[in-house]
């Protein structure tokens, strides 16, 4: 899941992020969606996001969209601070981009401590299709690699959840 999203006309819309404040120029503070929790169960707080955008800021690949980020502060649980070297007109948006997800802090450390990356752990590659096994309430995993979703107006509102972001992955 990512903090905000986009419209269909491109306007930024509340994702992980149910409200945010534009400080001044150069400091931002966003009130997170409180109960979110990752594929193992795990609640999402301040501290993952706060990880995570420092990991978009030193990763090579998305650096350039995130380097103007000086600092990110946990306010609380669900609360954090971020301030810009300089005015960054774009910041929010580019937090709602494809390479934006938030992911679970110590799933991701315990991997980087082991040596690597699961690819299964991290919700990508053939092996980590996730789906629900209705109604019950517990994530199904399989292996099997989805191509095509094919959609009716009587989607389970889970599914629902699921295509809008709303179900997250470490």
């Amino acid at each position: 899941g990512k903090l905000f999203y986009f419209d269909n006309e491109t306007n930024l819309l509340p994702g992980l992020c149910k409200e945010w404040t534009i400080v001044s120029d150069t400091e931002y503070e966003l009130k997170l969606e409180e109960g979110v929790k990752f594929h193992n169960g795990a609640v999402m707080t301040a501290e993952d996001v706060k990880f995570s955008i420092e990991r978009m800021v030193e990763k090579p690949k998305t650096a350039a969209l995130y380097d103007k980020i000086d600092s990110v502060t946990v306010v609380d649980d669900y609360t954090i601070n971020f301030t810009t070297s300089e005015p960054m007109s774009p910041i929010l948006l580019n937090l709602a981009g494809p390479q934006a997800c938030i992911v679970n802090k110590k799933v991701v450390e315990e991997i980087e401590a082991a040596g690597g990356v699961d690819m299964q752990l991290l919700g990508i590659g053939n092996n980590a299709h996730i789906g629900f096994n209705e109604p019950a309430d517990e994530f199904v995993k399989t292996t099997q690699c989805v191509e095509t979703v094919l959609l009716n107006e009587n989607q389970s509102p889970r599914f629902c959840d699921f295509l809008h972001g709303w179900w997250f992955f470490a």
